[in-house]
């Protein structure tokens, strides 16, 4: 699934024992950079290190960051874990999670990714929106709250009665939790990665992700 995923992406390939390379077919690139860095910069959460972005002659780009070396997708040892440590997982998930609520940017009172140029006509990413229409990056928290009440096949009988206020507030976002997107290391550390459907969003649109993620998982094992 490689360390950020999207529909933007194009490959990841490792280059060396403590780098990896992911390229991309259009100008998202510098946005997941620079809000990777964004939470580098006020969080200890471990991730992957941004190391350099370089611009392609086609438009799209590159981003080279760290390799987690020794590291499997949570998924994989999760069924071998102890009571214990699936409850310090999810405790230190809840932690990261508070990490990332707790950043602070001038331009967060747009919903998803702000680094994106708004010149760029592109749109939210994330499972929960399905395949409709939704909104652009930088758009109105009315403009979502109104997405979601209306056209969301995965929320409509819990979620479009929701109470504006609900959407007032906009925190860092991750939009993209699952097993696959948290990986264990050989000191038991968990690292996240895939950070292209990152942005700010409503505090409850973690779960509310991280739930659709799960029902996908589950309708694909079946």
């Amino acid at each position: 699934n490689g360390v950020f995923g999207s529909h933007e992406y194009t490959g990841v390939k490792k280059i060396t024992e403590k780098t990896l390379i992911k390229s991309y077919s259009g100008a998202h690139v510098h946005a997941v950079a620079h809000l990777v860095n964004l939470v580098a910069l006020q969080t200890d959460i471990p991730i992957p290190r941004v190391q350099e972005v370089v611009t392609t002659p086609n438009g799209g780009g590159v981003i080279v960051m760290d390799f987690i070396k020794g590291a499997k997708q949570l998924g994989e040892v999760w069924k071998n874990m102890s009571w214990w440590q699936k409850l310090k997982v999810a405790l230190t998930l809840r932690e990261y999670l508070d990490a990332l609520r707790k950043i602070q940017y001038p331009h967060s009172d747009r919903v998803g990714n702000p680094f994106i140029v708004p010149r760029f006509r592109m749109r939210l990413e994330g499972l929960q929106f399905g395949d409709y229409d939704v909104p652009p990056p930088r758009s109105t928290k009315r403009r979502l709250a109104t997405f979601i009440r209306s056209y969301s096949r995965s929320c409509r009988r819990t979620v479009r009665r929701l109470p504006r206020y609900l959407f007032d507030t906009l925190v860092v976002t991750h939009n993209d939790l699952n097993m696959r997107n948290i990986l264990v290391d050989e000191n038991g550390t968990l690292w996240i990665i895939d950070w292209d459907w990152a942005g700010f969003f409503p505090p409850w649109f973690e779960y509310y992700a991280a739930r659709t993620a799960a029902k996908k998982d589950k309708e694909d094992e079946d």
